[in-house]
């Protein structure tokens, strides 16, 4: 359950195979109608890379069990401060919307 992956592509081999990368996740990811790209308020998009980032659930012993408060059980913390850093920072220091 903490397995997950990453697909990477060496960029050399992009030029020459940019048309079957593009039909190949067209077709995994069932693109049935034609995708095109949303321009932003009147202009051409600027956005040249995406990087998503999925956070599975984790329980409060998982993530904060080594703060030393709360009801936390430090042996069970798998992603402590080393890997959560902005998680672990004080409330007050989050950005918050307005």
């Amino acid at each position: 359950m903490i397995n997950g992956s990453l697909a990477r592509i060496a960029l050399a081999d992009l030029p020459a195979n940019l048309s079957t990368f593009t039909k190949q996740v067209s077709e995994v990811n069932a693109c049935t109608r034609q995708c095109r790209p949303c321009p932003l308020r009147g202009s051409e998009s600027k956005i040249r890379h995406v990087i998503y980032i999925i956070r599975e659930n984790r329980t409060y012993d998982q993530v904060f069990g080594d703060l030393g408060a709360g009801d936390g059980d430090p042996s069970l913390t798998m992603y402590g401060e080393d890997i959560t850093p902005n998680q672990h920072k004080p409330r007050s220091s989050i950005w918050r919307p307005r």
